[in-house]
């Protein structure tokens, strides 16, 4: 509430439409660098078999490409539990590639190591 004097105008609150145009992204990172950032193009229906192919595939092959001797040995992953990362052949794929999947605790968004850093950092640096 707002206690306003008389002849005032309550301040303008701006709210983004809930259609707005939004873009998403795949960003892999380890502790002092990105790997792979994945941009999604506009209407993409992203599933589990677009999740391997577009997002796990290439990151795999950038791990191999910085880590030549000892491409994806000890690595760990970690994903919410969104229904393509989630999927049977995704947890396949990954144990094929010798890739541990570490478990997100489910409704525990707090425990996402994004949101403590990455999301503020996108929304400084992104442009139209």
């Amino acid at each position: 509430m707002f206690d306003l004097g008389n002849g005032e105008t309550p301040p303008t609150v701006v709210r983004r439409s809930h259609f707005a145009p939004k873009t998403l992204f795949c960003i892999f990172f380890k502790i002092i660098s990105p790997i792979l950032i994945h941009r999604v193009e506009r209407g993409q229906t992203i599933d589990h078999d677009y999740y391997i192919n577009n997002s796990l595939q290439p990151l795999v092959n950038e791990i191999k490409k910085q880590r030549p001797s000892s491409g994806t040995h000890a690595i760990k992953i970690h994903h919410d539990n969104a229904r393509p990362h989630a999927h049977k052949d995704v947890s396949t794929y990954l144990e094929s590639q010798g890739i541990m999947k570490m478990l997100q605790s489910p409704n525990s968004p707090d425990l996402a190591p994004c949101d403590f850093w990455l999301f503020d950092l996108i929304k400084q640096n992104l442009t139209d």
